[in-house]
C-alpha cells in the first residue's frame, strides 16, 4: 500500500475525501479487560500505511504489538501482557512478567543479572519496564500536509533514600508511514550521581524471522558472550530451524563515535523482498547486544542497542563509565522502518557491512576473575 500523500494529494485534497482524518490514521487509548493484563492501559495506533501497533502506558510506554500489513514483526511471550503489579524483583522473577513484544526497555540502573549493593537490591534488567507512565498525552494533528501521530509521557524511578531518575519518552509516526520513531531523555533529578544503564530490547519474531533470515549490521566487530556463542559465531547472522540453542553476541564499531548505526533483518535472504531496519544514535548507544534464540516457541532475534553490556552493575562500573550527574540529561533516539520491496531492502543492506568482513574478537573474560565453568545460557543472564 502506497503512502496516500505520495501521489501529490495535499491535506486539503484528503479532507475532501473523508469525514474525519481518523478514517486515514488514528491513535486511541483503551484498557485490557481480563487475565494478568486486566486494568493495563494501552494506546493503539494505525498509520494507514500498513503499520499498526500497541503502546503499553502501564509498562513504561513500551511497544507491545507491532504489525505490518497484518503480519507480526515481533515475538510474543506466553506470559502475554502483564500488569506491573505482578513484577517480581528477586532472582529471575523479571521473566514472569516479560511479555516480549516489539520493545521492552531495560534499566534505568541495571541491565543483566541482579545484585545487591548495601541495602539496595537490583533485579534482572532493572525495574523500569514494570513502571507505569504518567503525564501521558496522545495527539493526531496536521503539520502542513503531514498528519502526525504522537504519544508522550514520563516514567520515574525514584524512592526515599534512593534515585530520582525520570525517563521522558516520545513515540512518533505519521499518516502512510511504515516507520515509527522513539526519542527518550533520561534526567537525574536527584541529589547524587547514578550509575545509569539503558538497553532497548527489540524482539523480532516470525514471520519476519525464519530459517532463511539474515542480519546485516553497520558495526565491524563481533564478540561471543560465552563458549556456546563462540561455537556458533560462523552463523551469528543467520536464522535457524527451530530447536537450536540460544547465543548472545556483542557488536560494536571500532571507530564510530557519532552518527547512526543500523541493523537490517532480511526476512528471506533468497527472496530479499522485505525486512526491517533499526537505526539508533551511536554516541549515546555505543553497544549492540544480539540475542539469537532459535528454541522451540522461543524463536527470537533480539537486536538490543545499549549504553552497556548485559553483565550487570559491577561490570559496568568496572568499565569506568561516567555516572549521570545531578541535573544531567542523556538522550536516545531510535527508528524502526519496514522495508517493503527489493529496492528498499537492497539499499539498506548495501549500507551495512557483510558478515564476512566483520572482525571476530575473543570471548569476554569470566566474571569476577573466576575460572570459566559450563557455558552460560542466555536465559540465565536475561
Amino acid at each position: 500500500m502506497e503512502d496516500p500523500l505520495s501521489d501529490g494529494r495535499t491535506r486539503a485534497d484528503l479532507l475532501k475525501l473523508v469525514g474525519s482524518a481518523e478514517q486515514l490514521a488514528s491513535v486511541e487509548r483503551f484498557i485490557f479487560a481480563e487475565g494478568k493484563a486486566k486494568g493495563v492501559e494501552a494506546i493503539r495506533f494505525q498509520t494507514g500505511g500498513g503499520l499498526d501497533g500497541t503502546i503499553l502506558v502501564d509498562r513504561a510506554l513500551d511497544l507491545s504489538d507491532l504489525r505490518y500489513m497484518g503480519r507480526s514483526l515481533c515475538w510474543r511471550s506466553p506470559a502475554g501482557v502483564v500488569a506491573p503489579s505482578f513484577y517480581e524483583r528477586p532472582g529471575n522473577g523479571w521473566l514472569r512478567s516479560f511479555g516480549g513484544g516489539m520493545l521492552v526497555t531495560c534499566g534505568l540502573r541495571n541491565v543483566g543479572p541482579g545484585s545487591q549493593e548495601g541495602w539496595e537490591t537490583f533485579g534482572l534488567h532493572g525495574e523500569i519496564s514494570a513502571s507505569p507512565a504518567s503525564r501521558v498525552a496522545t495527539s493526531a494533528r496536521w503539520d502542513g500536509d503531514r498528519y502526525r501521530l504522537e504519544v508522550k509521557g514520563e516514567v520515574r524511578e525514584a524512592y526515599l533514600g534512593g534515585p530520582n531518575l525520570v525517563l521522558r519518552r516520545g513515540w512518533s509516526t505519521e499518516l502512510g508511514a511504515s516507520w515509527i520513531e522513539l526519542e527518550d531523555e533520561v534526567t537525574n533529578e536527584g541529589r547524587r550521581p547514578e550509575l545509569h544503564m539503558q538497553l532497548y530490547h527489540w524482539n523480532f519474531g516470525f514471520p519476519l524471522l525464519g530459517p532463511r533470515s539474515e542480519l546485516h549490521l553497520t558495526t565491524d566487530s563481533v564478540r561471543p558472550r560465552d563458549a556456546n556463542a563462540a561455537s556458533q559465531i560462523h552463523r551469528w547472522n543467520r536464522g535457524e530451524e527451530p530447536g537450536g540453542s540460544d547465543q548472545v553476541f556483542y557488536h560494536r564499531r571500532r571507530a564510530r563515535k557519532r552518527g547512526f548505526e543500523s541493523a537490517v533483518l532480511v526476512a528471506d535472504r533468497d527472496r530479499s523482498d522485505w525486512g526491517v531496519e533499526l537505526s539508533w544514535g551511536a554516541a549515546t548507544l555505543p553497544h549492540l547486544v544480539q540475542w539469537k534464540s532459535c528454541g522451540v516457541a522461543e524463536y527470537i532475534m533480539g537486536i538490543e542497542p545499549a549504553n552497556c553490556l548485559v553483565e550487570g552493575r559491577e561490570a559496568h562500573r568496572a568499565a569506568a563509565v561516567t555516572p549521570i550527574a545531578p541535573g544531567e540529561t542523556r538522550s536516545y533516539r531510535l527508528r524502526l522502518t519496514v522495508l517493503d520491496g527489493r529496492a528498499a531492502l537492497a539499499r539498506a543492506v548495501a549500507a551495512c557491512r557483510r558478515f564476512d568482513t566483520i572482525a571476530r574478537e575473543p570471548l569476554l573474560p569470566p566474571r569476577s576473575g573466576k575460572k570459566a565453568e559450563r557455558p552460560i545460557k542466555a536465559k540465565e543472564m536475561r
